[in-house]
């Protein structure tokens, strides 16, 4: 630096240099490590405190390298992965991320590309596409591992249900099923980096039962507001004598149909039902077409028990 943008305090580090750049308000730092120039940013503005501070600990930076013992990833923790990897390479070792330094975000996403293609099941894929894309990564995004605790599930799974506007309250099984995909992630991301973290999920079971309580507690001040007449079931379902009916109003090739759907089939089962399903005595339920966000049709395997002719 000269002239105009020398100060009072801007005195020169033991190792290295520290340096101003036009239009920005951060200390820069210059040094060369393994014959290599680098500069880079701090996060620290220019001040007597900062420039101190940081001239202190560049001469630890280059104390320690001239002792051998200086972790590049370690000091320089704020800069991309692909650069701390490379000077961790270059010293010997192998880059393992500290979680604090590791945003979910950018796991998940590169989790998902390597993990999701090799799902077996189509459904399976989607889901785990669905959850982590509309739900969780939008959450958590910018929060690093080590910020993960179970008191944030926990906000998280109350976002759930305000994200949910006016729409009739998710089931405990759907935030089961949302929570899922996300401990997946979490531990993936433990083993790969060997961290030893609080499981942060310990208070899912528990977060469940008293949502469950609440839908029940409201369920209840629903009867209570509605009619006796109307406050015979909470439940809209068909009685035989309603079901006779409309079957009366169906055409007569689709009685069959009629009677597997009694039967407790689903309509994915029904449109992946195949003549060879169906023996002497029961039904086979072997196969279901499903639908990828594309809307294109797979056949998948629901593993499903035979239902009795």
């Amino acid at each position: 630096m000269k002239g105009n943008n020398m100060k009072s305090w801007h005195r020169k580090p033991e190792f290295g240099s520290l340096y101003l750049t036009g239009g920005s308000k951060y200390i820069y730092i210059s040094m060369n490590y393994y014959k290599q120039r680098l500069r880079f940013p701090t996060d620290r503005e220019d001040s007597p405190k900062n420039w101190d501070e940081l001239c202190d600990f560049l001469a630890q930076v280059g104390q320690k390298i001239k002792n051998h013992t200086f972790c590049f990833a370690k000091a320089f923790y704020w800069l991309d992965q692909q650069t701390k990897e490379h000077f961790t390479k270059l010293e010997g070792g192998d880059y393992k991320p500290e979680p604090e330094h590791v945003l979910f975000g950018d796991y998940a996403r590169e989790w998902m590309e390597r993990k999701i293609p090799g799902f077996a099941s189509v459904t399976k894929q989607r889901d785990y596409r669905e959850a982590l894309n509309s739900r969780i990564i939008p959450f958590f995004d910018k929060m690093s591992f080590a910020s993960i605790t179970a008191s944030v599930i926990e906000s998280f799974i109350d976002n759930l249900k305000r994200c949910n506007g006016r729409q009739k309250a998710l089931s405990i099984k759907r935030v089961k099923n949302i929570i899922g995909p996300m401990s997946k992630v979490w531990n993936a991301a433990c083993n790969d980096h060997n961290w030893n973290l609080r499981d942060p999920f310990t208070a899912v079971s528990s977060k469940c039962t008293e949502l469950q309580d609440q839908a029940q507690q409201e369920t209840e001040r629903q009867l209570a507001l509605l009619d006796d007449d109307d406050a015979v079931s909470s439940r809209d379902v068909f009685l035989l004598s309603e079901w006779k009916q409309l079957k009366s109003c169906v055409d007569p090739h689709y009685h069959p149909v009629m009677e597997l759907l009694l039967m407790g089939l689903i309509g994915s089962e029904l449109e992946g039902l195949q003549k060879r399903h169906v023996k002497d005595n029961d039904i086979q339920v072997r196969c279901a077409v499903v639908r990828d966000k594309e809307g294109k049709a797979y056949l998948s395997s629901p593993c499903r028990w035979h239902h009795t002719a």
